[in-house]
């Protein structure tokens, strides 16, 4: 007879599955086989739905959060291109010794 999972072991791979997806996957990742995942995945399906609502209403703040900070981003970026630019220029004008007269 195998040996039995702990109640630990089983929300690992509960949560697992819900990361993944995939039976097979999460069967492997748990060292068990497929049918033990979809008999603990079917078993606690309410707990397996409530993970994977939470996972996507994470993710969906991560979305929001980072489309909140898109516009303080692009100023950082371009201020960025801008300072480089500016070196960039410097540098030529310096190996030139040509200061803009062409």
């Amino acid at each position: 007879m195998a040996a039995r999972l702990t109640d630990k072991q089983k929300k690992e791979i509960i949560a697992d599955y819900v990361e993944c997806g995939s039976y097979n996957a999460t069967a492997k990742k748990n060292g068990v086989s497929v049918n033990t995942v979809k008999k603990i995945v079917n078993e606690n399906a309410d707990i397996a739905q409530k993970c994977k609502q939470k996972k996507e209403q994470n993710t969906a703040e991560i979305l929001d959060y980072l489309d909140s900070r898109k516009e303080k981003a692009k100023d950082v970026l371009d201020a960025l291109n801008g300072t480089a630019a500016e070196v960039w220029e410097e540098s030529e004008v310096e190996e030139d010794g040509d200061y803009g007269s062409d």
